[in-house]
């Protein structure tokens, strides 16, 4: 058995970290002037689009987006801004984001994980996991980052099980890492990382966490199982318990 756990929605509530970031980002790093202050408007307007966003860099173009006053309501909407703009601008959000972030955790550490909140039912079986060999964290997220996040809790999961994709295919880097084991469960928000099942492994199970950053109609799928924060602790207990 093999299980790997997204980080971002499925381990940790980081929305709240990732608009201060992408805010400061866009403002400061892209186009050189002072943050304006948040509105309401736009906050909730931000956590309404997180089920859009993939990668980090997303998060700044999302600003650029909310800046700009540009309406999305789909994925497909998304997307097709994300082409617009190009892989080189993304490439400039993506560092800009990646500043922005290592400034804030340089000169209020405190603060920058206080905006990265591990979820309570997370937090309260998450040692077993990081204690287990056979348990990973697979994340777009910069692995320096999450063992940030997961020290400032208390939580010690070895360096070597935390995975960050680095722009690399999800289900290739399970494959690689489960090396040829009959059962993995792969446990993530985003369901566009998991393979249709047509295409999938035999030996993978895909799990949508529906405390992350979903989007409603996904709770309707047969693709994959769904789980809730309830049954969180049980399903742990099912996988590790063998």
């Amino acid at each position: 058995m093999r299980l790997f756990l997204d980080f971002d929605g499925v381990v940790c509530d980081s929305v709240g970290e990732a608009q201060v970031a992408s805010h400061r980002a866009y403002y400061r790093k892209v186009l050189g002037r002072s943050a304006e202050a948040l509105s309401d408007d736009d906050r909730a307007r931000f956590i309404s689009y997180r089920p859009f966003i993939r990668n980090g860099e997303d998060f700044v173009l999302l600003q650029q987006l909310i800046g700009e006053g540009i309406q999305l309501t789909s994925q497909a909407d998304f997307d097709r801004e994300l082409a617009r703009v190009g892989a080189s601008t993304m490439q400039r959000y993506r560092d800009a984001i990646y500043s922005v972030r290592a400034q804030m955790l340089d000169e209020d550490r405190s603060g920058w994980l206080a905006l990265n909140r591990i979820y309570p039912h997370v937090r309260a079986v998450i040692d077993r996991p990081a204690a287990d060999p056979r348990c990973f964290i697979l994340s777009t997220k910069k692995a320096q980052y999450i063992s940030e996040i997961l020290n400032g809790d208390g939580v010690r999961w070895p360096a070597e099980r935390i995975i960050s994709t680095e722009g690399r295919n999800k289900v290739a880097l399970i494959e690689q890492t489960a090396d040829g084991d009959n059962e993995i469960h792969f446990v993530e928000d985003q369901p566009d990382h998991f393979p249709a099942p047509a295409l999938r492994p035999a030996a993978l199970h895909c799990v949508l966490a529906s405390w992350g950053y979903i989007q409603p109609q996904w709770l309707g799928s047969s693709a994959y199982t769904i789980i809730g924060p309830d049954g969180f602790a049980g399903f742990l207990d099912r996988l590790l318990s063998g």
